[in-house]
């Protein structure tokens, strides 16, 4: 959520936010920032491994493009 959403890590670690999930389980096991941090990163390296296999294994060129164009709304 924190990742997808753009929503800051410290999050995780505020009270009120501890309060809900731990209504929600009372066993739950909430990771510090940091550790998000270091999953995300390492679930990023493992994603972006997978795709340059992914590219190295079919046939022609690749083409790189950016679209770096945005909308007021």
């Amino acid at each position: 959520w924190c990742a997808c959403k753009s929503r800051p890590m410290i999050i995780v670690e505020d009270e009120p936010f501890v309060k809900i999930l731990q209504m929600l389980n009372a066993h739950v096991a909430i990771p510090s920032r940091f550790t998000m941090l270091r999953d995300i990163k390492a679930i990023f390296i493992i994603a972006q491994k997978n795709v340059i296999k992914f590219l190295a294994k079919t046939p022609g060129r690749k083409h790189k493009i950016l679209d770096a164009w945005s909308a007021p709304n």
